[in-house]
């Protein structure tokens, strides 16, 4: 290759490394909303219905304590026992 083609190989490489760096930071947890929608059918029979709700960081209110022990979290590098994912599935 020529100088000249060396140089724009360079340039097309540094452009694409910029082009696949994340923008911006991870956002926190207590930002993070998740939304869930269902129906639950037992033997053909509707069970239960959740139109939609959104869940935010915190564990919702009046959830058995009992709940919240069989539902442990798991811990990896991070505590994620308020993610939103967490709330919803309880």
């Amino acid at each position: 290759w020529t100088e000249d083609e060396w140089r724009e190989w360079e340039m097309w490489e540094e452009a694409k490394k910029r082009a696949e760096m994340p923008i911006g930071s991870s956002p926190s947890t207590e930002s993070i909303v998740s939304s869930v929608a269902f129906k639950v059918f037992h033997k053909g029979r509707l069970m239960s219905v959740e139109p939609g709700r959104l869940f935010f960081s915190e564990i919702p209110r009046g959830i058995d304590p009992r709940i919240q022990e069989m539902l442990q979290p798991i811990f990896s590098h991070i505590n994620r026992d308020d993610h939103s994912e967490r709330a919803a599935f309880m």
